[in-house]
């Protein structure tokens, strides 16, 4: 009886050392995926959270991170792939709306792009950087009364939409 309690001890020790050391690694190479991404490697920057999420499947901000590398490369597929991922890990994840978003934008669907801003903007209502962009996808949709809507809203949140309100709200 022991023994057995002895053994069972023995293993659930090594399990939490084994998964501390994972844990531990995984930060690494997040951690070397940021550094990648600072000095605009963002090849590496990928490899670096993709170890990172073989690691940790879960792991949000690896996930968001590997989006922005992916976003840099003009990967836009894979990087709402990996934003998408963020999302369904954390819901409320408001910054992996907005890049998902400014993706979306990037592919010219602008109606999708609107969906995730608004979504940031229900979550979070004073994301003067969600409105700014919904306002400028509004812009490239040609609603400009909705677009001169956001952009004020942008700006009595502090952030610099002057120039989209000298455009749309004429």
């Amino acid at each position: 009886m022991k023994k057995l309690l002895l053994l069972t001890l023995f293993f659930l020790i090594g399990s939490i050392n084994a998964q501390s050391t994972k844990v531990s690694k995984a930060r690494t190479y997040f951690n070397g995926g940021n550094a990648k991404s600072v000095e605009k490697d963002y090849y590496g920057a990928i490899a670096d959270y993709t170890e990172a999420i073989k690691l940790i499947p879960n792991y949000t901000t690896a996930y968001f991170n590997r989006g922005l590398a992916k976003r840099r490369l003009k990967d836009y597929y894979g990087a709402i792939a990996d934003y998408t991922e963020a999302i369904k890990l954390t819901p409320n994840y408001g910054d992996a709306y907005v890049n998902r978003g400014v993706a979306k934008e990037n592919l010219k669907d602008y109606n999708g792009a609107i969906l995730d801003y608004t979504k940031a903007i229900e979550i979070n209502p004073n994301y003067g950087n969600a409105y700014f962009n919904r306002g400028l996808a509004k812009y490239y949709l040609k609603d400009y009364y909705g677009a001169c809507i956001d952009a004020k809203k942008a700006k009595d949140l502090g952030y610099d939409s002057t120039r989209l309100i000298n455009v749309v709200c004429k």
